[in-house]
């Protein structure tokens, strides 16, 4: 029995042929149709349950054609609200680039490569967090293979391996993941302008040519830039001292002293009262 099970979905919009948005019990889904030989993608997207990847529900027969049922996200692409914003901060770009790769942990852990990473397959919700959409040009690793069998991808964002040089694998989206940290930065692609400053010798490993020579897997990158982020609990912690006489340095024997002198003076007001 499909997602829809025996209704037939009311189809608000028509986006084009092969995509559209529909309304079943109150909710919203975008179907879009997708080929029989991209059913093994599809089922694997059906397993992934992440808040920073668009969410595939089922791949079922909508109006007779096969159709992946994904999540609809209300937002704007990451290039409307780069256009609409300006260029964003180092920790700004840290931030997004660190859900957009826990998005694609869980993506390559199901063997699963983006391949099409640019600032419109990515959704800016209104909460500003961000997530992954069109999995249109997405594959499934094959073990074994030295190529793709389709060399697709957007010019500029597009790792060299998928245009035939070799296979594509997940340092092809940690290459993607450059060129958008560097677009982030500067509204521009490395090619046209690398940016200055602490990211950009990350954002140079990102995007080597040879995948051998940047980072190997998400987890890397994730480390990397983690590393950079401010310590919360470092912060907080002048915020969370004691302002209690005694207590205020965390001097033992300070404490033992201020704890007898507040026991007694206690003492003498219950006694008082």
């Amino acid at each position: 029995m499909g997602f829809f099970e025996n209704r037939t979905p009311e189809i608000i919009k028509q986006w084009n042929d092969m995509t559209w948005l529909v309304m079943d019990r109150g909710s919203f889904y975008v179907c879009k149709v997708v080929s029989f030989e991209d059913l093994e993608l599809y089922k694997k997207l059906v397993e992934i349950d992440s808040p920073y990847i668009a969410r595939v529900y089922d791949v079922t027969l909508v109006q007779d054609r096969l159709c992946a049922v994904q999540e609809y996200i209300q937002g704007e692409t990451l290039e409307e609200y780069l256009q609409e914003k300006g260029p964003l901060t180092e920790q700004v770009v840290c931030d997004v680039t660190l859900e957009l790769l826990e998005g694609l942990g869980a993506m390559h852990d199901r063997g699963i490569i983006h391949r099409d990473l640019t600032p419109k397959n990515i959704i800016v919700t209104g909460d500003d967090h961000i997530k992954v959409i069109d999995f249109g040009i997405s594959r499934v690793e094959k073990a074994g293979a030295s190529t793709d069998t389709e060399f697709l991808g957007t010019a500029g964002f597009a790792a060299p391996e998928q245009y035939g040089f070799r296979q594509t694998s997940p340092r092809t989206d940690i290459y993607a993941v450059g060129v958008l940290m560097n677009y982030m930065l500067t509204l521009k692609i490395p090619n046209e302008e690398l940016v200055e400053g602490t990211l950009r010798p990350i954002i140079e490993k990102c995007t080597r040519m040879d995948e051998a020579d940047r980072y190997q897997s998400v987890e890397a990158l994730q480390a990397v830039l983690s590393a950079m982020q401010p310590n919360p609990l470092k912060q907080a912690r002048p915020q969370t001292g004691n302002w209690l006489p005694g207590f205020r340095h965390g001097v033992l024997w300070h404490k033992v002293i201020a704890g007898i002198y507040y026991f007694f003076a206690l003492t003498m007001l219950l006694v008082g009262a």
